[in-house]
């Protein structure tokens, strides 16, 4: 497995988990946006793609309910996703495509997902799925976690019931099993990947295996999995549920245990948008724009944010390079780092055509570093629908070298229907370092 800078990514895994709730309390929300690719609906198992997700979900909140975790889980919109190519394959490309498009990420925020599971048509003898894995030292989350950008996994169609669970379990934290972090070096203290030493599946060998391990990795049958997340307090594991087995074992495999010390930060990757829902969804089969949920959210504006975590949100070259620079000047993150910028125009560039609404007002933001006292411009390049275009003067500022600097300005957009947005920022003839750059409708 391929490790990125700030997170891991870890296949199908399967196994289940356990923890404790109040008899009284209501469970907390785990917000789900569930998307799907258009080959998924043509498999046997996709083509009724509302059953199928209810099912992921059904399994997944029985699992959290047998483990006694403290939330379940609740599908706050459905929707197919057209417009990201070919993700039919548990491939590290497809999983960054996901993290890194821009309709997606508004779609999360619009709804205010903690996880988005993207559920696709899997071919024949790969792997089940993928998922980014929440990593921090003893429960703490490092920076990019904190910030909601693990939350993303590829979960096949066409594969075991319990998938969605587990590539979750991921996102939340959780790893395979002892004997696969031993064979794939995942063991702590060497390596944190993951909240907590304990934080991963567990399987008792030739009898069952909980949803984060791999049967294979305790030479258990592939029906064996039992709907629990590991916790050695429960003793309901075996053959068949219930036959008085651990579930878990202290202190080594407590899943259960590291969901429910994580479940505030896990629970706020976004913050609530919905509402009122129900842990079943209604999924519309529509391929083209993003559809309503069928239950009514709060309204939220669609903006535009790019931290540069992990990736480049979708920023292009014009005249230069551009590249992810590692923690500069004491930032504890990545930044963009806009290089060989030898031309006046010479900068980078972002299509914010989703973002930009024709008659709205929008405030932008940004944070700058330049190596000498130069200049930082942006401008927004808008073609309207009868092909009038606008080039508005976003920033115009002088920033101080050496340092950090956040930039805020207004603008405004002519009333019409935007074909096409664009918007520029670029230091003539200096490198320079971005951040945070934020377009938000007022």
């Amino acid at each position: 497995m391929s490790i990125s800078n700030q997170a891991k990514k870890i296949g199908l895994g399967l196994a289940f988990t356990g923890i404790a709730l109040s008899a009284n309390a209501a469970p907390k929300n785990l917000d789900m946006l569930i998307l799907y690719t258009p080959e998924a609906l043509q498999t046997i198992e996709g083509r009724d793609i509302n059953a199928r997700v209810n099912i992921f979900i059904e399994y997944f909140n029985r699992t959290l309910k047998n483990s006694n975790v403290d939330f379940r889980a609740r599908v706050v919109h459905s929707q197919s996703v057209n417009w990201l190519g070919d993700l039919n394959g548990a491939y590290d490309a497809n999983l960054r495509a996901v993290t890194n498009d821009d309709r997606v990420s508004q779609l999360r925020d619009k709804y205010g997902a903690d996880i988005v599971s993207v559920v696709y048509k899997n071919p024949p003898r790969q792997s089940c799925g993928l998922g980014w894995i929440a990593s921090g030292k003893n429960g703490g989350l490092n920076y990019w976690a904190a910030k909601g950008n693990s939350g993303f996994n590829l979960s096949a169609v066409n594969c075991y019931d319990y998938i969605v669970a587990h590539e979750t379990g991921h996102n939340m934290g959780l790893r395979h099993s002892i004997p696969q972090d031993d064979q794939q070096g995942y063991s702590f203290p060497t390596n944190h990947w993951g909240t907590f030493k304990y934080s991963r599946g567990y399987g008792e060998y030739n009898n069952f295996h909980t949803p984060m391990a791999y049967p294979s990795a305790y030479g258990a049958p592939w029906n064996s999995v039992q709907p629990i997340f590991s916790n050695p307090r429960k003793n309901i594991c075996g053959g068949q549920l219930g036959t008085q087995r651990a579930c878990g074992q202290a202190g080594m495999a407590d899943a259960a245990g590291a969901l429910n010390q994580m479940s505030s930060q896990i629970l706020s990757y976004r913050p609530t948008r919905v509402t009122e829902t129900t842990t079943k969804t209604t999924i519309t089969t529509r391929t083209t724009t993003p559809t309503e949920p069928t239950q009514p959210i709060k309204p939220v504006k669609l903006n535009m944010v790019s931290d540069f975590s992990n990736v480049n949100h979708g920023w292009k070259s014009i005249y230069s390079n551009i590249n992810l620079g590692s923690d500069h000047r004491n930032r504890n993150n990545n930044v963009l780092y806009v290089q060989q910028a030898n031309h006046y125009w010479a900068g980078a560039y972002k299509n914010v055509t989703e973002t930009i609404k024709g008659g709205n007002s929008y405030d932008i933001s940004l944070d700058a570093w330049i190596f000498e006292n130069k200049p930082v411009h942006a401008y927004l390049y808008v073609v309207y629908d009868n092909n009038k275009t606008d080039w508005i003067q976003v920033i115009n500022y002088n920033v101080p070298s050496w340092r950090w600097t956040t930039i805020n300005n207004q603008i405004n957009i002519a009333k019409g229907q935007v074909k096409r947005a664009e918007l520029y920022l670029y230091a003539p003839g200096s490198s320079y370092f971005v951040d945070n750059v934020r377009l938000a409708q007022r």
